[in-house]
């Protein structure tokens, strides 16, 4: 709610008020834009991201997704409105996908967010080299050197997840 407030007291209401309309039509316009900013800050569209932070001045926001693989059809748009939230802010935003899936292995749902100007896709290996570029460590490297999850579990948790097909989420 503070978000919204603010983002309409300060950001739209002066932009509004330099309008050559009525003030009928100034107070219109501001209380459209107040129950749309109420709606997206309701918690009605969820605008939490698994992660953010700064760097040389921008801001980046990213979500972290195992895959598309399945109807994802409003999972989609939620993604969609919330990076076009986030780049309607003054400040630099950049909105970033992590895939755990090769591209290959996704749906249609990925090339819409891929294909939609809003958001940065990086899928399986991509996203350790996006990884590299914000840290500077080779964590990729460090896995291949240090990992081996299917020897690090238990003989009976790795039988469970081949029993039940979850072995394939021990590889990001």
């Amino acid at each position: 709610l503070f978000f919204c407030l603010f983002y309409v007291t300060n950001v739209l209401s002066p932009n509004i008020d330099k309008l050559n309309i009525s003030e009928e039509e100034h107070s219109t316009l501001k209380s459209m834009f107040e129950s749309i900013w109420g709606y997206v800050d309701s918690g009605a569209i969820n605008l939490n991201l698994d992660l953010h932070f700064k760097q040389n001045d921008i801001y980046y926001d990213i979500d972290y997704k195992s895959g598309f693989s399945s109807n994802e059809k409003g999972n989609t748009n939620r993604l969609l409105m919330v990076a076009s939230v986030y780049n309607q802010l003054e400040s630099e935003h950049k909105t970033l996908i992590f895939v755990r899936q090769e591209e290959a292995d996704n749906n249609h749902y990925l090339q819409t967010l891929k294909n939609s100007g809003l958001w940065e896709v990086y899928c399986a290996g991509e996203v350790y080299k996006k990884t590299e570029e914000f840290t500077g460590f080779n964590i990729a490297k460090w896995m291949i050197e240090n990992m081996d999850w299917e020897s690090d579990i238990t003989p009976e948790f790795r039988d469970y997840l081949q029993t039940y097909d979850l072995l394939k989420y021990l590889t990001w």
